[in-house]
């Protein structure tokens, strides 16, 4: 299990997100046409995101640390 922060401290994900943007702006904002670039970065997205189990266990830690 990877252990996330409460909050994000660097950029994620910015490659997929440009590439997502450029297609938009070249297929004037078709989702259809730009759904892989959609899926990649959504995929992105979920990798970086915690799950509730980890914002909780990284919360107990830090509790944990302050006392």
């Amino acid at each position: 299990m990877v252990i996330h922060t409460l909050f994000v401290t660097e950029a994620t994900c910015v490659t997929e997100m440009s590439l997502l943007m450029a297609c938009w702006k070249q297929n004037d904002f078709n989702n259809t046409v730009c759904s892989k670039e959609v899926s990649v970065f959504y995929t992105c997205v979920e990798k970086v995101t915690p799950s509730p189990q980890e914002i909780l266990l990284t919360w107990r830690m830090r509790m944990m640390l302050l006392t």
